[in-house]
């Protein structure tokens, strides 16, 4: 998981197996703390791996008011990718396609 930030939103990036309803329950966090999706896209492979990418706006501006918040919201979407299973605490420091597009992470994805 990783979440980044630009001058006018916030992108979401998400790479995790597949489960049935992942993609709208990440979407509910993203409306439960008011955020604002302009774009989302979904990829997955034959192996059941997703490359989510939500980007959003702050309406609220709540991560500029109360930047403790970010860590809440990042716990909050932790919770929800890995549900049942252990996830690694640094998991948001991991990257996931630094500057290539999704597509092609998910040809990458494909050959493993």
């Amino acid at each position: 998981m990783e979440l980044s930030s630009t001058p006018h939103a916030f992108t979401l990036t998400l790479l995790t197996a597949d489960r049935p309803g992942l993609f709208a329950t990440v979407a509910g966090v993203l409306a439960g703390w008011s955020m604002n999706i302009v774009k989302a896209e979904a990829f997955a492979n034959s192996a059941g791996i997703i490359l989510d990418t939500f980007h959003f706006t702050d309406p609220s501006r709540t991560f500029e008011m109360n930047p403790g918040e970010i860590d809440r919201f990042q716990d909050d979407l932790e919770s929800v990718v890995c549900r049942n299973r252990r996830c690694s605490r640094n998991s948001r420091d991991s990257k996931t396609t630094s500057g290539r597009g999704a597509e092609s992470a998910v040809r990458d994805l494909d050959r493993i």
